[in-house]
């Protein structure tokens, strides 16, 4: 099986075996992927998802315009396990894939419930941590059209960058101990 790499700090970068995938058919298409990949192992309803992306337009528009851009992204994909697309949802599945910005929030969230005493002794796993932050969640990344994803968006950059920033005063502090 091809291994997924989904880059969303820093930007946005896909590769599959290493080989970058550039036949999106548009930024939607990308920012689908993205907004699927930052939200792994949940489902997404069709429904909002059309919203989220498309809604100015009529719900059977946007519906419309939902279907071509997953049958783009199946067929950037291939048949790769990581996105699970049904009659009424989607869900990209973690186990199928690398995340950049999951595996930050992931480590950082394993991190912070071991005890004070053991963080102590396993700084040098948060530094590791932290390098993986590469940049600014979709930096450089925006739809002109999609409002509530530029919302989530922002949200979501920073969100993540308070994380970061948190890790960073942690990782001070358990250096200064």
């Amino acid at each position: 099986m091809e291994t997924l790499h989904i880059k969303l700090l820093g930007g946005f970068s896909v590769t599959l075996d290493d080989r970058p995938v550039m036949d999106f058919r548009s930024a939607k298409t990308r920012a689908l992927l993205a907004y699927l990949a930052a939200q792994p192992d949940q489902d997404h309803l069709r429904t909002k998802l059309a919203t989220i992306f498309w809604g100015e337009l009529s719900d059977v528009t946007a519906g419309a315009n939902l279907r071509n851009e997953l049958s783009n992204l199946k067929k950037v994909l291939g048949a790769h396990p990581a996105l699970e697309i049904s009659r009424n949802a989607l869900r990209l599945h973690s186990a199928h894939a690398v995340i950049d910005s999951h595996a930050v929030q992931r480590g950082l969230a394993d991190f912070a419930r071991l005890p004070a005493e053991t963080q102590a002794g396993r700084v040098h796993e948060l530094a590791a941590i932290i390098e993986c932050y590469t940049g600014e969640f979709l930096a450089g990344f925006h739809l002109n059209d999609a409002v509530e994803f530029d919302d989530w968006q922002l949200i979501t950059r920073e969100h993540l960058h308070e994380q970061v920033m948190a890790a960073l005063s942690t990782l001070q502090l358990r250096y200064a101990e």
